[in-house]
């Protein structure tokens, strides 16, 4: 690495151990910082340093000190039930049924509103909220869902049948906004700029994005990625020359500045330094072009196995088969909501391509099913497996860099975390949840499994056991139910 590219990487793991001091994963981030410290050392002056140290450590405190609480009674979020009944997310997680609140307005524990938020600062979140009410009257169930969590960022209700099945197919990135969705917009964008003879289609492209971003609700996510789409198109349209680790540096430092890293940010910058790492290959464009589709899968590899457990081998296929639907039907649904769902022929395309994509996501689950496996790995594996990518990276053998995620992947698929012929009694709302079919649920094997109610989503992503709707167990005899 370059001299400017270890500074800013010290300085933003310097930061991320600071913001993680007491949790578990603190020791791993001490110890990437003290190697990204000797390595200056050895290299450089280690007084150079200083200046940036007391500038971080100055910003970290200023962002502590200036971030406000949040008021635990605010209503965050709106949810319409079929019955027109009104449900208020408030910032502390609970949820009132209101009649009259709005975003940001602080409600009491009936549902009265006791304070209306300032009608500026959350002028965005109203208008994305009525966009999204648009949307779900414009687009049918369950695309309308979707659609509003891949453009307004609203995933809260994305029915757990669906995210079951993007999950388990490898699919679940595409649900979030992230670089991926970013980038397709800002392209689309270009090269209509392109078409027109506008000069540096990209960065202007960059720039008009901007004024779509309050939309997505502003997750750190989105404003990540765009960031980081942001300086690589000013990097290839303003300089011969740049260095893409460096700009993901300054990203890493930006949003360790502002809170803690979350395990989906993680996650983020893995996969982009998969990316950057496939692209340096000299291989043929073929070669490169299959590393560029498979380094985001393997570098995230470590993380997803030690939170989750949860893994499909063949995800990052499933990926670019589902990336050629993805694209039209992000592309259609932005266009339905810039022209605010007043064209139906735009609106007639995003009911089909988003059909598409959904159905594509159960198909490739159903294809690739016997290549998923569940293999909790503990912490300390996984940080190790990482530790050892990062010294790789850091000793210019960057192709080395793909060896332990691809050791881990063997291990974790042939010594999975398996629970065999059992007997559960589980509640309906367990049995059926994503949380236990995307995780725990995908350890059984050849169990008996008992519910007050399933799902036949449920059902097919539970395929390798035996389960029972208790409610249509019809018998005379207990053996019967055995059978």
């Amino acid at each position: 690495m370059e001299k400017h590219t270890i500074y800013i990487f010290f300085l933003a793991f310097l930061i991320i151990t600071l913001q993680s001091f007491g949790t578990s994963y603190f020791i791993f981030c001490v110890a990437v910082t003290f190697v990204l410290l000797t390595c200056y050392w050895i290299r450089f002056k280690l007084v150079e340093l200083l200046p940036g140290v007391i500038l971080s450590i100055f910003l970290l405190v200023l962002f502590k000190l200036i971030t406000p609480i949040e008021n635990p009674q605010k209503v965050v979020w709106i949810t319409e039930n079929w019955n027109d009944e009104k449900i208020a997310l408030l910032s502390n997680g609970s949820k009132v049924p209101i009649e009259e609140a709005k975003i940001g307005d602080i409600v009491d524990e009936t549902g009265r509103v006791i304070k209306r938020g300032n009608t500026l600062i959350y002028f965005f979140p109203n208008v994305r909220y009525k966009l999204y009410k648009k949307l779900k009257e414009s687009i049918s169930f369950p695309i309308s869902e979707v659609a509003g969590g891949i453009t307004l960022g609203i995933r809260r209700e994305i029915p757990d049948s669906v995210k079951s099945y993007f999950l388990l197919s490898g699919l679940y990135p595409f649900l979030a906004i992230s670089g991926l969705h970013i980038s397709i917009v800002i392209g689309a964008i270009a090269l209509i700029l392109k078409f027109l003879r506008i000069k540096k289609p990209l960065t202007k492209a960059s720039l008009i994005a901007l004024f779509f971003m309050p939309f997505t609700g502003l997750p750190t996510s989105a404003i990540r990625a765009y960031l980081f789409t942001l300086f690589i198109s000013l990097g290839i349209e303003n300089y011969r020359k740049f260095s893409p680790f460096y700009l993901l540096g300054i990203i890493l430092f930006i949003s360790a500045i502002g809170k803690s890293l979350s395990t989906g940010a993680v996650l983020s910058f893995l996969a982009v330094t998969g990316i950057i790492v496939a692209l340096e290959f000299t291989e043929s464009k073929i070669i490169k072009s299959l590393l560029v589709a498979i380094a985001p899968v393997l570098f995230t590899a470590p993380v997803v196995l030690s939170k989750f457990g949860t893994f499909n081998l063949l995800s990052f296929v499933n990926s670019q088969i589902a990336g050629i639907i993805f694209v039209p039907f992000l592309i259609t649904t932005f266009l339905s909501e810039i022209t605010f769902f007043k064209i139906n022929f735009i609106n007639n395309l995003v009911e089909i391509t988003g059909s598409f994509f959904l159905q594509f996501s159960k198909e490739l689950f159903l294809l690739t099913k016997n290549f998923i496996f569940y293999s909790k790995l503990s912490l300390w594996i996984s940080g190790i497996a990482l530790g050892i990518m990062f010294l790789f990276l850091l000793s210019k053998k960057s192709k080395l860099s793909f060896i332990p995620p691809v050791t881990l992947l063997f291990y974790a698929f042939f010594l999975p975390t398996e629970i065999n012929n059992k007997t559960f009694l589980l509640k309906g709302y367990k049995m059926n949840s994503f949380q236990f079919i995307s995780k725990e649920g995908q350890s059984f094997r050849n169990c008996l499994i008992y519910s007050d109610y399933v799902f036949p989503y449920a059902k097919k992503c539970l395929y390798k056991n035996k389960i029972f709707d208790k409610r249509v167990i019809i018998a005379t005899k207990p053996k019967e139910v055995r059978k």
